[in-house]
């Protein structure tokens, strides 16, 4: 993708899908996915697809070396998702709020280095959602509002609450 903001315009839709679909914000899924990809910009990212540095498995598309690659975004998404369901997310996935959840992931496979939870910290705190970027903590409680208020959301959002009662 050609910069930042562009980065964050394509994939915050896809981000807020998968944030519905896990119970994550989806602030920190698309600065989880800007640093993983580095914007977008890495070979895995262009070539695959994998915006998530999600290894090889069957779901996958096909192989990049030891990682998947994806035919679509949505693609990954869909399999970004399935990833997020492993046993090992569920402290991320009922973190609740957006500086937890960044905690969580500091305990997950995804944290390789022992900078990951800063870099996340950073990643999500200074991307400006006014210029269509999905990051600043600040604003991020009108565009959760604005999010459930989109009638699919909404209805993803209530299958999920009934889902998770039982």
């Amino acid at each position: 993708m050609a910069n930042q903001t562009d980065f964050f315009k394509t994939m915050q839709p896809y981000a807020m899908t998968a944030g519905a679909a896990l119970g994550i914000p989806y602030q920190v899924i698309v600065g989880q996915w800007a640093l993983e990809s580095a914007y977008g910009t890495s070979d895995l990212a262009r070539r695959s697809n994998n915006y998530g540095g999600i290894k090889y498995t069957s779901n996958a598309d096909f192989q990049s070396g030891s990682y998947s690659g994806y035919n679509s975004v949505a693609r990954f998404v869909n399999d970004y998702i399935r990833v997020m369901r492993l046993p090992y997310y569920e402290p991320v996935r009922n973190a609740g709020g957006i500086r937890e959840t960044i905690e969580a992931f500091g305990k997950t496979p995804y944290a390789e280095d022992s900078s990951y939870v800063s870099k996340l910290k950073s990643m999500v705190n200074n991307n400006d959602t006014s210029q269509g970027v999905a990051g600043n903590v600040a604003a991020a409680g009108s565009k959760i509002i604005s999010v459930f208020m989109h009638p699919i959301v909404l209805v993803l959002v209530v299958i999920y609450l009934m889902v998770k009662k039982k």
